[in-house]
């Protein structure tokens, strides 16, 4: 259900973006815009019935009960966290999305994507996604075509040996809105396999 939300959210933001374009300071500017588009989206008559919540915005990862003293990971700060309770394990689980800036400067690159983004599902001291089935990223691309972007991505990916990336196949495939995911696996977290999405937004930013 998460995963629909965002999909629907992300469409929002890109229609908004392209109608405003707006002068974006950095990524927490867009992010922000996208939480308020999951408002939209949550709120909507398409969800009302299923009396969702809210992701938490730039909050830190919750501790785990399997823990038993506080771990680094506690000190991490995914963009967005939306928790839900498992009631027939007694557990709370949070569901993770990591959004990353996609431009053609060194820090802002496609690289950075995989390596200080993707890596935090797959490194323990992050553990993104940790005793969930799925998580999400969401890349804002700027000053690239998003082609060209899934390409470099995929290149990065190859370099780490990890499985490149699937089209979701959906009823309308839309051009300034892509959705992709891939199966990972996770040595060090649980769960895995682990369904990672990605959802690249072409933003069109003024200042960019």
């Amino acid at each position: 259900m998460y995963l629909q939300v965002c999909r629907d959210s992300a469409l929002i933001l890109q229609r908004k973006n392209f109608m405003e374009k707006k002068n974006y300071a950095d990524e927490n500017d867009i992010s922000r815009d996208l939480y308020f588009a999951i408002h939209e989206v949550v709120f909507s008559a398409k969800y009302n019935k299923q009396r969702l919540d809210v992701p938490t915005f730039q909050a830190n990862a919750q501790p785990s009960v399997k823990d038993k003293i506080k771990v680094k990971r506690e000190d991490k700060c995914p963009d967005f966290l939306w928790s839900y309770f498992d009631y027939v394990n007694r557990r709370r689980r949070d569901f993770h999305i990591e959004c990353k800036r996609l431009r053609k400067e060194k820090n802002y690159h496609c690289r950075e994507y995989v390596n200080n983004g993707l890596n935090r599902y797959l490194d323990k001291e992050w553990s993104y996604g940790l005793d969930c089935e799925k998580g999400l990223m969401i890349g804002y691309v700027e000053e690239l075509a998003i082609e060209e972007c899934i390409a470099e991505i995929e290149q990065n990916l190859t370099k780490m040996a990890l499985p490149i990336l699937q089209k979701l196949v959906m009823d309308i495939n839309f051009v300034e809105v892509v959705f992709l995911y891939h199966v990972l696996d996770r040595t060090d977290i649980p769960i895995t396999p682990f369904e990672l999405h990605h959802y690249l937004i072409k933003i069109v930013n003024d200042k960019a």
